[in-house]
């Protein structure tokens, strides 16, 4: 009788825990939490426009023409939304339309967003690069239309497994082809294309709310801030350096990533929300069988929060602070379960360790502003003498400097030089400034 009561004691406590994590009433809420509620519940200042180019990147892996292109992206949301979390999704343009030709990753023939040169590449593969881009002329063309649109509003509902737009190969095809007409010594449709293009890219990738279409749009500026100081170092002397405006360092509002991570905040409560449906994908990789059999335990509230933690905190004060002073200093860690959090709420906190860190984003967005400081600074000494160059670069205004990045001039070489907070694209970064042959 002794062991039975003991047993019946040990049942009790553990249907009197499984219902408390069950029930979700604990751990509470704490201040933090409902002031980050707060900050993520703000409407964003930069998703305001005209034109939201979702649909033209949902149809951009197809030859789709731009007056199909919200019925493709509406046919593909239609379809997305009735298929089973972690559903394979094949966009409904394909079959119907002709696919672009895949580019392979890193060709040797063409300009990639993060070469250290991208001119030479061309020159010395002109026969492949040209025929890469006869092929791609319809992917040009659509890139070309896609300038008009003003903003970037993601257009499906936001979880794990939510498809994203084919657009891998395009940045290499676009630099060569405009290093292609510079080669071919028609500089100034180089300029316009570069310039328009990239102006195009400045204004998306401030106005989204994807982390990727900010990743993207980083991307495409730094090769053009490269491939432009290539081409203007070949340019004679009494060329004056176009569109400075494309290429001035960052405004405090293009530093500003609050939509980004209420956009990621919402994708993580929709996965959570969807644990335990269909084959749903977490990270990449197929739910673990241990999370899919606990699910009816987890405290979605309480994950829900520690996501919320951990990317919350690019809407706050203090992120804005580091906006204002362009500093990498990383913010406080949080979205870690407690001592306390993790017998109330187990699952939860097991799914909270799929928690990564976004400062890297955020070093990449301070890398690009430091970028275009020292492609001014390129501009400021092109032309001078080593030692008038050398004395310009010195006493340089603030606005080309960065107190994050170390930069330097090399007269001997003809190089101004900044070394990258992220180490593993372009360390050191180097730009021409003298007139090369």
């Amino acid at each position: 009788m002794r062991v039975l009561k003991w047993f019946g004691g040990l049942l009790l406590l553990i249907l009197l825990w499984m219902g408390l994590v069950a029930s979700g009433w604990l751990p509470r809420p704490t201040a933090e939490d409902l002031a980050l509620q707060a900050a993520l519940a703000r409407a964003p200042a930069n998703l305001d426009g005209k034109r939201n180019a979702f649909a033209g990147f949902q149809a951009f892996g197809h030859e789709v023409p731009e007056s199909e292109w919200e019925a493709v992206a509406a046919a593909d949301v239609a379809a997305f939304e009735q298929a089973p979390p972690g559903s394979s999704f094949v966009t409904t343009a394909e079959g119907k339309y002709p696919a672009h030709p895949e580019v392979p990753g890193k060709d040797p023939s063409l300009c990639s967003p993060w070469d250290p040169e991208c001119l030479s590449k061309v020159r010395q593969h002109q026969v492949e690069a040209r025929e890469w881009v006869r092929k791609l002329q319809a992917r040009l063309a659509q890139g070309e239309a896609m300038l008009a649109y003003d903003h970037y509003r993601y257009g499906f509902k936001p979880r794990a497994d939510s498809p994203l737009g084919p657009f891998g190969g395009y940045f290499p095809i676009l630099l060569s082809s405009i290093a292609l007409q510079h080669i071919d010594g028609d500089s100034a449709a180089a300029f316009s294309a570069l310039c328009r293009h990239t102006a195009g890219w400045r204004q998306l990738r401030s106005h989204s709310d994807l982390l990727i279409m900010d990743m993207l749009g980083i991307a495409l500026m730094t090769g053009a801030t490269r491939l432009y100081a290539e081409m203007l170092a070949e340019m004679p002397i009494e060329f004056a350096a176009p569109c400075p405006k494309v290429f001035a360092p960052l405004a405090d509002a293009e530093l500003d990533q609050c939509a980004v991570y209420q956009f990621e905040v919402r994708a993580m409560g929709n996965t959570i929300d969807a644990l335990g449906q269909g084959d749903l994908v977490w990270f990449g990789e197929p739910v673990p069988p241990l999370l899919k059999l606990g699910t009816g335990l987890i405290n979605k509230r309480h994950a829900k929060a520690l996501f919320a933690r951990n990317l919350g905190r690019y809407c706050t004060d203090e992120q804005y602070s580091r906006i204002r002073a362009r500093s990498s200093t990383p913010l406080p860690e949080t979205g870690k379960c407690g001592a306390l959090d993790w017998p109330l709420d187990p699952v939860g906190c097991y799914v909270a360790k799929a928690l990564y860190s976004v400062e890297p984003y955020w070093q990449r967005l301070l890398d690009l502003d430091a970028r275009l400081k020292l492609l001014n600074a390129a501009i400021l000494v092109r032309g001078l003498s080593a030692e008038a160059a050398q004395a310009a670069f010195d006493a340089r205004p603030e606005a080309m400097r960065s107190a994050e990045h170390p930069m330097s001039i090399d007269t001997d070489a003809g190089i101004v030089r900044m070394v990258p907070l992220e180490k593993t694209r372009g360390n050191p970064w180097d730009l021409p400034y003298a007139r090369a042959p």
